[in-house]
């Protein structure tokens, strides 16, 4: 004979089996949603990142032509431009976003007539952080018998904030987007 109550005990264990398996199913469905989602407000904030960068190498370019322009009135050698001969730009009066907290003034080798110059842009405020790093070279290049006057910018963005010695941007963190713009007139 067939004792009627293991049969029970049997079936009340396949029904314990049967809500593990479908709980283990859901909750393996909830962690790979969880993870799309986490792996794509990761690749929003990276969009974010980029365009941080870019307009801060947009904002150092823009800021070194309007000061260059200003101050030296197009003349690409011009002695008293901010470009020509200050040893420091800030205290030559250049001032963009936050304030221009870095530069420095490369000696022209000798008798070379180019001269290279390093702005550091710090732009955080408001809780965003970003900095540009914009190098200006000034020269004359040959083209057929004459020597034409250049200026050439070079302005990289940073979605990161200024080195505390304030000689460039942080570029340690993993997340450091850069973005640059080349000008040549």
């Amino acid at each position: 004979m067939i004792n009627s109550k293991t049969r029970k005990i049997n079936k009340k264990g396949f029904t314990l089996f049967v809500a593990m398996v479908v709980s283990s199913l859901l909750l393996a469905v909830g962690f790979s949603i969880s993870n799309i989602i986490l792996k794509q407000l990761l690749l929003a904030g990276s969009g974010k990142d980029s365009q941080i960068a870019f307009y801060a190498a947009d904002s150092g370019a823009e800021c070194v032509q309007y000061w260059d322009a200003k101050v030296a009135n197009g003349d690409p050698l011009a002695t008293d431009g901010p470009f020509a001969t200050s040893t420091d730009i800030a205290a030559a009066g250049i001032k963009c976003g936050t304030g221009v907290v870095g530069a420095t003034k490369l000696p022209n080798a000798v008798g070379d007539k180019n001269s290279t110059s390093t702005v550091v842009i710090d732009y955080s405020s408001g809780g965003y952080r970003a900095c540009s790093v914009v190098v200006v070279t000034k020269g004359f290049v040959t083209i057929g018998p004459d020597e034409v006057p250049f200026t050439k910018v070079i302005s990289r963005g940073y979605n990161s904030s200024i080195l505390s010695d304030k000689s460039g941007c942080d570029t340690t963190n993993k997340r450091t987007v850069e973005r640059g713009l080349m000008v040549q007139y």
